[in-house]
């Protein structure tokens, strides 16, 4: 009590005093304790990461719709194949100009709505915590900007590597002016994690899912979104393997090993996350020409992403050690020449 007159007041059943305006304890309190969360430097890097990496996908998005009208009188007259891979690239059927229009319309919702989930699901996490920040970590959209910043940085560094030691990056030359080039790198972005990504693990994963007796969730396993577990990885790897080896047909050997890692990152997304997740991924890296369509500025989403990876270096320990971990299981699976339930 802070006067003389507080104690009689708080018989009377007063909540307040009236004469010093203090709280008196009738009832509860008029505000509860503000309870301050510490996340620590590491998390501050990677949300920044993580939304500039959204910021980044947004803009893409709007180039992509932003250029329908372009792309769209490019394509009339215009024919193209859809695909398979063996792991050669093997034409399944062939495509007219009203196909290849459908497929861009198609293909440009889909990406919108990849980042839709994302920016819903970062949401709703955040929510169902509390308003816990720290629930951000384990949300496509925060770990899809963070995971492949540092892996182009990763692929960088080894590509420079690699052109210092004598190699040559031939093949695969495009026109990023080019109408046709904004088909070609959306159609692939969202095209190849269907047959990648979608045929090669998730169509493998139901079907173990369903010999294991897991008829709950089946969709998780063949969308993506299931709970990892250690067989999974026999198939992402088969994926990665494949996605690199179709690259070799109109690009250089240099291409597999980049191809292969980001087919690992993205096999990585779709079991986590699901296939939006891993369309995501591959858009944003496909589509960074994109500021030169939108912006007359190649290097704009370029450096963008670069400063996503910087930013997404703290995490570089951390995902390193889940690799290794990862590795570490899936080498003692094959080791063991077995798949059991407990698995």
């Amino acid at each position: 009590m802070t006067c003389n007159r507080c104690e009689e007041s708080r018989e009377n059943g007063a909540r307040f005093c009236p004469y010093c305006g203090d709280f008196l304890g009738n009832g509860p309190p008029p505000y509860a304790p503000v309870q301050r969360r510490s996340y620590g430097f590491i998390f501050w890097a990677g949300l920044v990461a993580a939304v500039q990496g959204m910021l980044i996908m947004l803009f893409q998005v709007a180039a992509a719709w932003t250029e329908m009208g372009e792309v769209l009188d490019y394509l009339a007259g215009e024919s193209n194949i859809l695909y398979y891979i063996t792991p050669h690239i093997e034409t399944l059927v062939t495509v007219g100009d009203v196909g290849l229009m459908v497929i861009y319309v198609l293909f440009s919702m889909t990406v919108t709505a990849c980042l839709a989930i994302m920016l819903y699901q970062a949401v709703k996490r955040v929510r169902e915590s509390g308003g816990d920040l720290k629930a951000l970590e384990h949300t496509a959209a925060f770990e899809v900007p963070v995971s492949l910043g540092l892996f182009l940085g990763f692929e960088l560094t080894m590509l420079m590597i690699f052109v210092s030691r004598g190699g040559s990056l031939d093949g695969g030359g495009i026109d990023i002016d080019s109408p046709g080039t904004i088909y070609s790198l959306l159609f692939a972005s969202v095209y190849e994690e269907l047959i990648c990504r979608l045929a090669l693990i998730g169509v493998p994963c139901l079907a173990v899912a369903l010999l294991l007796g897991r008829k709950e969730g089946w969709w998780r396993y063949l969308l993506g979104g299931a709970e990892y577990e250690r067989w999974m990885f026999v198939f992402i790897l088969f994926s990665a393997i494949m996605f690199g080896a179709a690259h070799l047909d109109n690009w250089g050997s240099w291409k597999f090993l980049p191809t292969f890692g980001f087919g690992i990152l993205a096999g990585y997304l779709f079991v986590k996350y699901g296939l939006h997740a891993s369309i995501a991924a591959h858009f944003i890296n496909d589509f960074l020409v994109s500021s030169q369509w939108a912006y007359g500025n190649n290097w704009m989403f370029v450096l963008g992403i670069l400063a996503v990876g910087f930013c997404s270096l703290p995490y570089l320990v951390r995902y390193a050690v889940l690799i290794y971990e990862h590795l570490k299981e899936s080498v003692s699976l094959l080791g063991k020449g077995k798949i059991t339930k407990d698995d």
